[in-house]
């Protein structure tokens, strides 16, 4: 099935990451780029428009638990999922899946045709297509606007900012953080667990702040662990 193929694969480039001693050589960085690409169509499982809501939530599960993980997901919500039911609801959905994100597109990522897989998968979805993070959300919040030369020529200062929020230059920003910590963290701020959400209201309140008093947050999310 395509939803543990991408699971296998993501594993295998971490894999290959973690025994790559020089993180900033060639190699390194494109097993990241790889991986990127591979995360994207992780997003696109839970958030794309392939099929209906709870489908892509069990897709998504699979990809990033297993089907165990899945299973206790699902279980904690409510909802009664076997391995057996996960493997039918999604093998009835995979080609709807498949024919958005590409056949061989797993496997041109893989084989390390990753600009020409996701050429195809941005074109098709139109999901991430303008490569950049951040601009949807960050054109709702400036005013309407029309070209002009002059006002284009006295932003320098507008374009560095742009240029600091281009995907690539996160994923460098990515490369040099410990991704596990940082997939956690992720974890925490998208879970619906009840059990975390005192952890989840402490790191929102954080992130929204003027960014001082880290270790304070940390002294907080302590507390909440009993560890002090």
């Amino acid at each position: 099935m395509v939803f543990m193929e991408i699971r296998r694969s993501i594993k295998k480039i971490n894999d290959q990451m973690l025994a790559v001693e020089d993180k900033n050589s060639e190699k390194f960085l494109f097993l990241k780029k790889q991986l990127f690409a591979l995360q994207e169509l992780v997003d696109y499982s839970l958030e794309g428009d392939w099929t209906k809501p709870l489908i892509r939530q069990k897709a998504h599960s699979i990809i990033v638990w297993g089907y165990k993980g899945a299973m206790e997901h699902f279980k904690s919500r409510g909802i009664h999922a076997t391995r057996t039911a996960l493997v039918n609801a999604l093998r009835a959905h995979e080609e709807s899946f498949l024919n958005r994100i590409g056949h061989q597109t797993v496997g041109e990522i893989m084989e390390g045709r990753v600009d020409a897989a996701m050429e195809y998968f941005r074109r098709i979805t139109g999901f991430r297509s303008e490569g950049l993070l951040l601009m949807q959300d960050l054109r709702a919040l400036l005013p309407a606007s029309a070209y002009n030369s002059a006002q284009i020529l006295s932003s320098a200062k507008e374009i560095e900012f742009l240029r600091h929020i281009c995907t690539i230059n996160l994923q460098k920003k990515i490369a040099s953080l410990d991704n596990g910590k940082l997939a956690k963290l992720m974890y925490i701020l998208n879970s619906e667990s009840a059990e975390l959400e005192r952890v989840r209201r402490l790191l929102v309140a954080y992130l929204l702040s003027d960014g001082n008093g880290v270790y304070r947050l940390l002294s907080e999310i302590k507390q909440v662990y009993g560890l002090i």
